[in-house]
């Protein structure tokens, strides 16, 4: 009896095999049919009861090859609307299960570019404030493709835009394919939210409006990120220091660092918009274009958001978020420290507090130049090895 095709052994088919296949000729490759055939056989995805389609790419092989899984009641195309679509990086290294928008859809409609780029990652942060994500905190609000690489289109970057939520999984380690039917189940169940706002709000008689999207992205402006500005504050003199007196209770270590990670990078995501919008006002739509969040690409940069002044010097910013309220600790590396005393004429630590994502509101305040010297920091971990010696 043949074995059973599942979606683990196409993800592992393509994440292991593309980069090699993209060195052959594109025209007659019938290895392309991993992606445009197979999907479509594969139950773990049928069983979903939705349009299954795979791209490795239109006359010659794609950056970004991917899997899409499509409602019709909310998705007219690839290209407007949206869909479940499994998102491989240009490298091979991840794959991401993005619940994402069609990018083509702004792209065509919205100019300049940077303006598109702006409206769709508006809509995105939008509706991650709209949908229940039913406790679950391993969601990652972005997703990389590119890891810094530039290519000669804007998809990745339309891609990594329009994502709302996505489950990220390394090539290196996929899990079991339980589990991938478990997250997919998972995230069926978000696009069903969705499907239920857009439907509500935006169709007649259960049918979309045909322009529902510009109607989406008027609500989004509307509901824009609310940054509050407030000055720094005073810190009390125990706040160092202060204990709780709160009855112990265990604490679930993994589940608070996820959620502390997913907070993190939605302050990054907010300070990164708040950046854009500023450039933007200012005239500087090549600036505002270059604005990156480096802690997606790689943790060797020692801060979080690569921003600019009008005149086009660089900003380094680094981003610490909190849902509490002022007097409270935050944590900085000593990599970090370091980095911001070299760099200070140029470096600057962005304070979120009171972070709220279902209201799109914080508070915050920028503290600018040497961190040695804006803030007061104490050694709480220490780096330690086995202290074993001969006998």
């Amino acid at each position: 009896m043949d074995d059973v095709l599942t979606l683990k052994d196409i993800l592992l088919d393509v994440s292991k095999n593309y980069l090699d296949q993209k060195k052959e000729k594109f025209g007659g490759n019938s290895w392309k049919n991993v992606l445009t055939q197979k999907p479509q056989i594969v139950s773990d995805l049928t069983n979903t009861k939705l349009h299954i389609n795979g791209s490795v790419g239109q006359g010659r092989w794609a950056t970004i090859p991917w899997i899409v899984l499509r409602d019709p009641a909310i998705s007219v195309s690839t290209e407007q609307g949206f869909d479940l679509v499994y998102l491989f990086s240009a490298d091979m290294k991840e794959i991401y299960l993005s619940l994402n928008q069609g990018w083509s859809y702004f792209k065509e409609r919205i100019s300049p570019l940077v303006k598109a780029k702006q409206s769709i990652e508006q809509v995105s942060s939008y509706l991650r404030s709209q949908l229940d994500t039913y406790g679950r905190n391993d969601l990652l609000p972005d997703i990389d493709l590119q890891h810094g690489e530039k290519f000669n289109t804007d998809l990745p970057e339309g891609y990594e835009r329009g994502s709302i939520w996505a489950i990220k999984y390394e090539c290196a380690s996929l899990p079991s394919n339980d589990v991938l039917k478990s997250d997919l189940e998972y995230m069926l169940l978000l696009e069903n939210s969705l499907k239920k706002f857009i439907i509500k709000n935006y169709s007649e008689n259960g049918a979309l409006n045909l322009n529902f999207i510009d109607n989406l992205i008027t609500d989004s402006a509307g509901h824009a990120i609310d940054l509050k500005q407030i000055a720094i504050p005073i810190p009390s003199s125990d706040s160092s220091t202060r204990k709780s007196t709160q009855n112990l209770k265990k604490i679930d270590f993994e589940k608070k660092h996820s959620k502390n990670t997913k907070i993190g990078l939605l302050g990054e995501k907010w300070v990164f918009q708040q950046e854009i919008d500023r450039l933007t006002k200012l005239g500087r739509d090549d600036l505002a274009n270059k604005v990156t969040i480096k802690s997606e690409i790689s943790d060797i940069y020692h801060y979080d958001i690569l921003s600019y002044d009008e005149f086009g010097n660089e900003i380094y910013i680094e981003v610490k978020t909190t849902t509490s309220k002022l007097d409270t600790t935050f944590y900085i590396s000593k990599s970090e420290l370091e980095f911001g005393r070299k760099n200070q004429q140029n470096y600057e630590i962005w304070r979120l507090l009171n972070f709220d994502e279902t209201k799109l509101s914080a508070e915050y305040y920028v503290l600018k130049g040497d961190p040695t010297i804006t803030i007061n920091a104490e050694p709480v971990t220490y780096s330690c090895t086995p202290n074993i010696k001969d006998k």
